[in-house]
């Protein structure tokens, strides 16, 4: 081994990296066939510039770095360019000949094909290939090329490789590196700039054929750039808006709006990396308004300064007015559900309570505090656990097939318990408006009361008119067949039947006023100025006589108020019946007691009674129509109206009635009557 091999080597390695160089700023990237050709060609005149500066080692053998290069070549360039590069490299060896052309026709052919194989079975982007796969492939390359030096004629192949074969791995490996290296690096750099243009042309095309206003602007607020969008949508053309000011174009001349425009301007100035959004009014150049959300973004000229700024905006005007719509409908829907008569609550997903109105909390007592979900409203209304899962199981296969399914809600019916502890008859509908459902909950607890009332009425009216009916038709039965009867017998009897005939239009009285008893408009009254003490008087004396072993007991203190305007047979008729009351529900050795204060407004007359008395939910229900307080066959007679038909007087008189009873204690009726 000598130094001039060395030298010899690495100056055809050098001339190699020169030429490598030019050729890969050369070289354009282009795919086209003709370009490839060229290459090709180009890459051939390469390898014969370099076998022109070999190292001679003897006749016919030279030595030169043609394989680095056409390795590299097959590497990077593809079959197409390595075909002209091969068959110009092989005719100049040929060409020179001498013992060594045939092995350097190989060396050339060889080289080409493994760097082209090499490729072909990597698939991958040469300059993603690391460094020490380049060295590896460039050492297999130089293994091949020692190995072809033993089809030298004369057996000359093995003195030469023992001669060659240290400088060759030392030297070629590391220019293959190299050479690939900077074919690599232009590869990338063409790559890079690919990409770059495609991305830059993406967005060209993104910024000009977007539906979105985009523009930029300096640190002064002029416009620098408009997308063809944006000036569309606000009617100026490039030339008329670039350069201009936001403040002189599309911001309206409204001190608040570019007072808020310059507020944003100087925090996007102090804060130049962060992002904001904002909206506000815009003017397009006809006048017309718009409303427009902006997103701010910096333009960076350097990592630390700031260019300007670009804004995206989306026209949502047409949104805006939707949205305020909605919400006028909106409030006009929830004042609309607060003053509705019938308590309603908004559900959401079947799930959630979102509002109960007014009504709703004060039948119910509740608050949306109390009911934050339809569990709670599960637990709290419906406390006895078997009836809440047998109408909460009904409530849910009628809720799912009308919220899932579309069908028609079937109305369920139920006893809900409220706040204060009261059970009332609902009757609960419901109906789905997307994902939130609307309850309405009808309180029947007054209609199911009077169709119990009215049930309980047909069997108490039919007892009681049969009885006296009954006596009527028997009576008259014995006065028509009994020819033998003596006129004290037939005065007798006809006695009896005008007294349950008068029982029988008692009843029928109380059934015309039945109608009137519940509504102070339709009681009939003709005020004449009557005396009270007097109506009273009469009407005691009367009750005297007919209970000769009662005693009644009449306080009033004062004189009394002097005659004043009321009806005298309907107060006769109220008196009467509290009296009546106060007779049949206390025991005969018991007194009844009257009483009867005067103001300057008013007259208070009160009945009392030393009876069985009442308790305070029987009390509550005594004005009632059709209710009574016993309702078992021993009862006193009676169609439970008598209450309800005073009520209707006195409230007709603008009095008031009230009753105040205590169960074994008795029972006393006050009622009022102005009489100024």
């Amino acid at each position: 081994m000598s130094n001039p091999t060395f030298i010899g080597l690495i100056n055809n390695t050098a001339l190699l990296l020169a030429l490598g160089v030019m050729y890969g700023y050369l070289q354009n990237r282009k795919e086209t066939l003709g370009w490839k050709l060229l290459s090709g060609t180009v890459l051939g005149l390469i390898s014969i510039g370099l076998m022109m500066n070999p190292w001679q080692l003897g006749p016919g053998v030279f030595f030169d770095t043609r394989t680095i290069l056409m390795s590299v070549g097959g590497l990077f360039l593809g079959i197409t360019s390595m075909l002209p590069a091969m068959s110009l490299g092989s005719l100049y060896r040929l060409y020179v000949g001498g013992e060594g052309a045939l092995t350097g026709v190989l060396w050339i052919l060889g080289s080409g094909s493994l760097g082209l194989i090499w490729a072909k079975l990597r698939k991958d982007p040469t300059y993603q290939f690391s460094t020490s796969e380049f060295y590896l492939f460039g050492a297999g390359v130089h293994i091949l090329m020692l190995m072809l030096m033993l089809t030298m004629p004369n057996n000359m192949g093995i003195p030469i490789i023992q001669r060659i074969s240290l400088p060759v791995m030392l030297i070629f490996p590391l220019g293959t590196v190299l050479l690939a290296k900077l074919l690599a690096n232009q590869e990338l750099q063409q790559h890079n700039r690919t990409i770059l243009d495609a991305s830059e042309r993406k967005y060209r095309e993104l910024v000009n054929n977007s539906q979105a206003i985009i523009l930029r602007f300096d640190l002064e607020g002029r416009i620098t750039f408009f997308n063809e969008y944006a000036q569309k949508f606000f009617g100026y053309r490039e030339d008329e808006i670039i350069g201009q000011k936001l403040t002189d174009t599309i911001i309206p001349a409204e001190k608040p709006v570019q007072h808020d425009f310059e507020t944003m301007l100087a925090q996007l100035r102090q804060n130049p990396g962060s992002q904001t959004t904002h909206e506000n009014d815009n003017i397009c150049r006809d006048a017309r308004r718009v409303t427009i959300l902006w997103k701010n973004s910096p333009v960076m000229e350097s990592v630390c300064e700031t260019r300007g700024f670009q804004s995206v905006g989306h026209d949502v005007t047409e949104q805006r007015k939707v949205e305020a719509s909605l919400q006028a409908a909106e409030q006009q829907f929830r004042q609309l559900i607060d003053v509705s008569p019938i308590p309603l609550a908004i559900l959401q997903n079947n799930q959630t309570m979102v509002y109960l109105n007014r009504r709703f909390t004060e039948v119910f007592g509740y608050t949306l505090e109390d009911l934050p979900t339809v569990e709670a409203w599960w637990n709290k209304v419906y406390p006895e656990q078997s009836y809440r899962q047998e109408i909460r199981q009904k409530w849910i296969e009628a809720a799912t097939k009308t919220i899932i399914h579309g069908a028609e809600f079937a109305p369920q019916e139920a006893q809900v318990t409220c706040k204060n502890g009261t059970v009332l008859d609902v009757i609960a509908s419901l109906a789905a408006i997307g994902n939130q459902e609307i309850v309405v909950l009808t309180d029947m607890s007054r209609e199911r009361q009077l169709d119990r009332l009215k049930s309980e009425f047909i069997a108490t009216a039919a007892h009681e008119l049969n009885t006296p009916l009954c006596s009527v038709m028997g009576f008259s039965e014995l006065l028509l067949n009994d020819d033998d009867l003596d006129r004290a017998s037939q005065k007798e009897y006809l006695a009896i039947v005008l007294d349950k005939t008068e029982a029988l239009e008692r009843i029928i009285d109380d059934l015309l006023e039945l109608s009137r008893a519940g509504d102070t408009q339709n009681v009939s009254i003709e005020k004449q100025t009557c005396d009270l003490h007097e109506l009273i008087d009469n009407a005691l004396n009367s009750y005297r006589k007919e209970h000769a072993g009662r005693r009644f007991d009449l306080n009033w203190p004062d004189p009394g108020p002097a005659p004043f305007p009321f009806d005298r047979f309907k107060i006769g008729q109220v008196f009467e019946n509290l009296l009546s009351n106060a007779i049949k529900f206390s025991l005969a050795n018991t007194p009844v007691e009257i009483s009867v204060t005067n103001t300057n407004r008013e007259v208070r007359v009160s009945v009392s009674d030393r009876g069985c008395g009442m308790t305070a939910e029987q009390t509550a229900k005594v004005f009632e129509r059709f209710y009574r307080v016993d309702m078992s066959d021993t009862a006193i007679p009676g169609l439970g109206l008598g209450l309800s038909i005073v009520k209707g007087i006195i409230e007709a008189h603008d009095g008031t009635i009230d009753i105040d009873s205590s169960q074994g204690l008795g029972t006393t009726v006050s009622f009022t009557l102005p009489h100024l």
